[in-house]
C-alpha cells in the first residue's frame, strides 16, 4: 500500500493467506536494497497467525527466523483468549511466541499483574515473558531473539503437521528418505 522510509506497508489482505506473494515481493525488495538491513520485522495484524508468517519468511532465500514476539494487553488477554470468537487465533498467538511483551501493567494491581503472568506462563509455557508499559522495550530484547536455528513449527488443520528443517550443509537424499520411511505412520 505504501513504502515510507525503511516500511513498506501491505494492506491487500491477510499475510497468512492472501498476500504471500505480496510479502514475497516485499522481502525480495528488502533484500535487494544496496545496504542489507541488519534485521527485518514483520509487524502483523492482530488476528494473524504468526507461525504461519515465521515458516514462510524462515523459508525465503536469505533470511532465517530470529523469533517471534506477541504482544499482549493486560487488561483484556484471558478475556480475549476465551471470547468464542477470537479464543482460539488468540491461543494460537501466544502459543508461537518466542517472547511475549505483556503490555498496560501500569493499569494492573500487583495481585492482577501476577495473576495474568501466572496464567500466560500456564498458556505459553515455551515463551519469555517481559512486562511493560506503554510499549516500551529496550531493542536488545526485542532482536536477536532466538538465534539462527530458531525453527517453526505449526499445525494449520489438525491432520497435517509441517517441520522446517535447516542444516548447514546439503542432506544426503537416500539417507533421508530412509530415516523418513522408518517412522511410524
Amino acid at each position: 500500500a505504501a513504502h515510507d522510509g525503511d516500511t513498506i506497508s501491505l494492506s491487500n489482505g491477510c499475510v497468512c493467506c492472501t498476500t504471500a506473494d505480496a510479502l514475497g515481493d516485499a522481502l525480495d525488495k528488502v533484500l535487494a536494497m544496496t545496504v542489507s538491513p541488519d534485521h527485518i520485522v514483520i509487524e502483523a495484524s492482530g488476528v494473524a497467525n504468526p507461525a504461519k508468517i515465521a515458516m514462510y519468511g524462515q523459508g525465503w532465500p536469505g533470511l532465517c527466523l530470529d523469533g517471534v514476539i506477541v504482544l499482549a494487553n493486560g487488561e483484556t488477554i484471558q478475556a480475549q483468549a476465551a471470547d468464542k470468537f477470537v479464543g482460539q487465533t488468540i491461543q494460537l498467538q501466544l502459543a508461537a511466541a518466542d517472547i511475549l511483551v505483556l503490555n498496560k501493567t501500569d493499569l494492573l494491581s500487583g495481585a492482577e499483574n501476577q495473576s495474568v503472568l501466572t496464567w500466560l506462563a500456564a498458556t505459553a509455557p515455551d515463551s519469555r515473558i517481559v512486562s511493560t508499559s506503554f510499549g516500551k522495550m529496550p531493542f536488545p530484547i526485542l532482536l536477536g531473539v532466538g538465534g539462527p536455528s530458531r525453527m517453526i513449527h505449526a499445525e494449520p488443520h489438525a491432520a497435517y503437521r509441517s517441520v522446517v528443517l535447516q542444516t548447514p550443509k546439503a542432506l544426503d537424499r537416500d539417507r533421508l528418505l530412509a530415516q523418513i520411511a522408518s517412522w511410524p505412520k
